[in-house]
């Protein structure tokens, strides 16, 4: 065993070897221990805090964005806002996407652009429903505040009466229409050239706290929307992929954006198929998300300059406490290098509990504010009603092993103290 070592464990830090220490201790020397416990433990629950808010935040507001438009959309060349081109999903587009990204789930969409109107105001919105709405309506069934699902229409006990679609839109657009759920109002459609109107029924009511998402969609089925469309029913307007991690996502979309293009440069000009993603599509929203990246590496570094000096203080208490054991092992033949092991030894072992107690407060607060939400916020100025918070457990991990061999490194200069030292003073030391 590394002789460093072997005394650092056997030095304790309530008693000394030595009448002169414990006298020093008395007078209250020992009062950097637990401060040193303390310093470290204060920065890491504020370090481990700081990242799960952060990967919190960043993965929430992802989730939203993904949720409204997809990570990856590939649609029709053709595709504008006057018409709802006809966009059959081919074994060979499909094999193209599997093939691929083995991993990818892709979903059928059919977006309509429309204006729901009252007799007091107006807005205009994208309608959109989903070939497989069990699963496409899973995002927006989360998120529902009031009423459930559409559903497709029944049939009307009066055969006069066309059955009525139904619609699911947010809480600001249901406000500003002055709607709730189980009210009609009439929406109209500009499709291919002509003028269609729908008289829909209020089936549910979301909020996403995303504005600008929350206003633009309104969801429906695909009966409704084809019949608007004057589509067939094995058609769609966009082919939304999903399933894709988010480290991924980049090369994902190089890869299939190449895949797409062998693919059109092998049939007509009416199977050229573009390709959207998430990445561009709310690139304002991850811009944003990007600067916070900025504040945690500020809190990082300030949180580790502070536990720095705290460690440097510490080991000069420490030091200052054992002069003479410091005399002592010089005098047996210990090197300055060894004794020095010794105290960096020792220091640790105050890191290491300050890692323990700062860890358990930390992991505490995150997962109470992970299961309870106690701390709200504004979710018109953040997009959210509470502070979100991730289990990053992979930075966890790594922020503590950086903790331990940062604090290493920072101890080594303060030992150099113990080198000027010399057996004869120091053994008279007091």
């Amino acid at each position: 065993m590394n002789i460093s070592v072997f005394i650092g464990r056997r030095l304790s830090f309530s008693e000394s070897s030595t009448a002169a220490d414990k006298s020093s201790r008395r007078s209250g020397a020992s009062a950097g221990v637990p401060i040193a416990i303390g310093g470290i433990a204060i920065a890491v629950v504020i370090m481990m805090i700081s990242l799960s808010v952060v990967l919190g935040f960043k993965e929430e507001i992802r989730r939203k964005i993904v949720g409204f438009t997809s990570e990856m959309t590939v649609f029709p060349q053709s595709r504008t806002l006057a018409s709802a081109p006809c966009m059959k999903l081919s074994e060979q587009l499909i094999s193209t996407i599997t093939t691929t990204l083995p991993e990818a789930v892709c979903d059928g969409v059919i977006e309509i652009p429309g204006i729901i109107k009252t007799d007091s105001a107006f807005v205009g919105v994208m309608v959109k429903a989903y070939a497989d709405t069990a699963r496409g309506f899973g995002f927006i069934s989360s998120h529902l505040v009031e009423g459930a699902m559409p559903s497709p229409p029944a049939e009307s006990e009066d055969p006069s009466l066309p059955a009525r679609p139904e619609i699911v839109l947010s809480a600001a657009n249901a406000t500003k229409l002055r709607l709730a759920v189980g009210d009609n109002v009439d929406m109209h459609f500009v499709t291919n050239g002509a003028m269609r109107t729908r008289r829909v029924t209020v089936s549910g009511i979301y909020d996403t706290h995303l504005g600008e998402y929350d206003s633009r969609f309104v969801y429906s089925t695909p009966d409704m929307a084809r019949s608007v469309a004057k589509m067939p029913g094995d058609c769609v307007t966009a082919l939304e992929i999903n399933g894709i991690a988010a480290e991924r996502l980049p090369d994902a979309i190089a890869s299939l954006s190449a895949s797409l293009l062998n693919l059109s440069s092998q049939t007509t000009g009416s199977d050229y198929y573009g390709l959207d993603n998430v990445l561009h599509s709310g690139q304002a929203y991850f811009s944003w998300l990007d600067l916070l990246d900025t504040n945690v590496v500020v809190i990082l570094v300030l949180m580790a300059l502070v536990s720095g000096f705290t460690l440097i203080s510490s080991m000069f208490i420490l030091i200052l406490e054992r002069v003479r054991t410091i005399g002592i092992l010089k005098s047996l033949g210990a090197t300055n290098s060894q004794i020095r092991g010794v105290f960096i030894y020792m220091a640790e072992r105050l890191v290491v509990r300050g890692l323990i107690i700062g860890n358990l407060i930390g992991l505490g607060f995150i997962l109470l504010q992970h299961f309870l939400h106690i701390i709200p916020l504004d979710a018109e100025a953040y997009f959210l009603s509470y502070v979100p918070v991730d289990l990053a457990w992979g930075p966890f991990i790594i922020l503590n092993a950086g903790v331990i061999v940062i604090s290493a490194a920072v101890l080594v200069l303060p030992s150099h103290m113990i080198a000027t030292l010399a057996p004869s003073e120091s053994m008279r030391y007091e």
